[in-house]
């Protein structure tokens, strides 16, 4: 690893101590799924293995289930975490915390390697550890695990495609092989299909010897996966036909139906209103840990002047994400129903999931816009220009909400603390204090970009900072149980 990335890492697991803090310093547990379905699950591997037994089959669930049948038993993070500490409440949050990093770290490597600046690339790698779907989705481990390791499959493929040597198959082969192990099965199908389509695309710009060479590659790299895999897809073929899951779903929106989890149209105000997520489930129409898409609204701040600009690379990113947004709102849009009839589509539920591919396609296009914005003394005033305009209307809809619910929001909040907050207040409370976060950081950032010439360079710390901050609200809702974690 050179100095570079060495240094990236260190920082990356510097920002998720502190915006982790809850966890990292052992003053929460987590809640939800996590404690409930998965720690149970992994404690038994651990305890097989820590026994020298291999998890094959579980005695205390139901009247005995196969657990060699589905893949994450075999998942190896798991069995070294077994094998190190065992599997108990702080192991599975650690386990939790270990892959938001790895996530982090791989967004900042593609990143980097698209030929993002190293700053924002870092900047980026730190709003995918605590974008809306690693928080709101933190008691589903399998979906964060499948997030996690998304970066380093798409990276290595990237990789093998522009003709890169050996090493990259066989690290292609890993990283894919792990993701399918620990990932919840849907995103290893998803991101199939998204590689297929990346394969195409590329094969459409580049010469016929480069394709010949790429192609055998990539089936090279297949087999590899398919020969680390196969304890895991053995298992699950077997299995399959014994699961009431494992047959074709119906195309609706209830019970089992593959269009239930769908991302509501009005979880789009959590790009910049995330806290107001956790408020108000009836409201949503869909659980609050498939509503948070939030990912940096300064992030799309730079995404507007990219698109302005005309950039290309911008656009086809922001479009492509869009489109995964699209499909997650199966309410409104037609795609996720369309989908329904290729392979394997019609296997799962919860097309908020989706949304997961929409973050990663939007961060990277505002990475395009952010070197495009160095490059452009024009697109630079212009982009304080909107920064000002955000800025007023900030400061406009606090005034309003103040006016409105009186101080209300920060005078529970700073009187009782956060906890007690999350109980009383309600959407319009939350999202004042959210404008407010917002108006700060917005705001010094402009004062930022009129005092300094270098503010571009300053721009990736206050990306930073202002994830850190507006994580904090959604994560004592959706990661932490405010409770005594010794219970």
């Amino acid at each position: 690893m050179s100095s570079t990335r060495f240094k990236a890492a260190v920082l990356l697991i510097l920002f998720l101590c502190l915006g982790m803090w809850w966890l990292v310093s052992w003053q929460y547990s987590m809640k939800w799924d996590i404690m409930d379905i998965t720690l149970p699950w992994n404690h038994f591997i651990s305890e097989c293995i820590r026994s020298g037994n291999l998890p094959l089959w579980n005695p205390y669930l139901k009247n005995g289930f196969p657990m060699m049948g589905l893949p994450d038993t075999w998942y190896p993070i798991t069995w070294i975490i077994s094998f190190l500490f065992g599997m108990d409440v702080w192991a599975i949050q650690m386990d939790y915390l270990l892959h938001l990093f790895i996530g982090g770290f791989g967004f900042y490597s593609y990143a980097k390697f698209k030929g993002i600046d190293q700053r924002y690339s870092l900047a980026l790698g730190v709003c995918y550890m605590f974008s809306g779907f690693m928080v709101g989705n933190a008691q589903h481990l399998g979906w964060i695990i499948g997030a996690a390791w998304l970066p380093w499959v798409v990276l290595y493929f990237d990789r093998v495609i522009e003709g890169n040597g050996k090493a990259e198959m066989l690290k292609l082969a890993l990283v894919s092989s792990l993701l399918f192990y620990g990932a919840y099965p849907p995103i290893t199908i998803i991101l199939f299909y998204v590689l297929l389509a990346k394969m195409l695309f590329g094969f459409i710009t580049k010469s016929k010897k480069l394709e010949r060479k790429a192609i055998t590659k990539i089936g090279l790299s297949f087999l590899l996966f398919l020969l680390i895999s196969i304890v895991g897809i053995v298992g699950l073929y077997d299995l399959t036909p014994h699961l009431n899951r494992g047959g074709q779903l119906p195309l609706s929106n209830t019970g089992w139906g593959i269009l239930t989890g769908f991302l509501p149209a009005k979880a789009i105000s959590s790009f910049v209103i995330p806290y107001g997520g956790t408020s108000l489930n009836g409201f949503w129409g869909s659980d609050i840990s498939l509503i948070n898409c939030y990912c940096g609204f300064l992030t799309g701040l730079i995404t507007v002047t990219g698109l302005l600009a005309k950039n290309k690379k911008t656009w086809f990113a922001f479009l492509v994400g869009l489109l995964f947004l699209m499909i997650a709102m199966s309410e409104l849009f037609p795609f996720r129903s369309w989908l329904y009839y290729l392979p394997l589509f019609d296997k799962f539920r919860f097309p908020s999931l989706f949304r997961m591919f929409g973050i990663f396609f939007l961060l990277l296009a505002s990475g395009y816009a952010y070197n495009d914005l160095g490059k452009s003394i024009k697109s630079q005033k212009y982009s304080k220009i909107i920064i000002g305009l955000v800025l007023i209307v900030f400061l406009g809809s606090t005034s309003f909400n103040w006016i409105q619910e009186g101080a209300f929001g920060v005078n529970v909040l700073f009187e009782s603390g956060l906890q007690q907050f999350n109980k009383l207040a309600s959407f319009e409370d939350k999202a004042c204090i959210n404008f407010f976060i917002l108006s700060i950081v917005v705001g010094a950032l402009f004062v930022n970009s009129l005092v300094s010439k270098n503010w571009l360079r300053h721009l990736p710390f206050f990306v930073i900072v202002e994830i850190l901050i507006m994580s904090q609200f959604n994560i004592s809702e959706t990661v932490i149980h405010f409770g005594d974690p010794s219970i």
